[in-house]
């Protein structure tokens, strides 16, 4: 179970049940992020993690599962009560003060345009 729940419904397909802290590694941080299905997706997204530093600017971002489905063969396979575990390397940024994750759209290309995001404090690192 993580270190830090959080249990938001994002894009009413998806539970971020929470995070584990920025585990230390030699090239930055590793973040976990744990997921519950609530409903199988009807569309491809994208998941997003990205750090902050006070006032909101992007210091560094992952970004992972599938970007275009075009034959629709990802997401159709998660059912609800599926758990989805995801690890994010991050370089190393220690101006980074909050962290804000959600899934979108693929085919918008744009995070902004987005299914759901939550911002919160960064959690410290181990």
């Amino acid at each position: 179970s993580p270190a830090l729940p959080i249990g938001a419904n994002l894009a009413d397909e998806l539970t971020l049940v929470g995070i584990d802290n920025c585990a230390s590694e030699a090239a930055g941080c590793l973040i976990t992020s744990y997921w519950r299905v609530t409903k199988t997706p009807q569309a491809a997204q994208r998941l997003f993690i990205q750090l902050l530093d006070n006032e909101g600017n992007v210091l560094a971002e992952d970004y992972r599962w599938d970007s275009l489905d075009p034959q629709q063969l990802w997401f159709p396979h998660w059912h609800a009560g599926d758990i989805i575990i995801q690890q994010h390397p991050l370089p190393p940024t220690p101006e980074a003060t909050q962290l804000r994750i959600g899934v979108f759209d693929p085919y918008s290309c744009d995070p902004c345009i987005n299914l759901g995001m939550i911002t919160q404090p960064l959690p410290s690192q181990d």
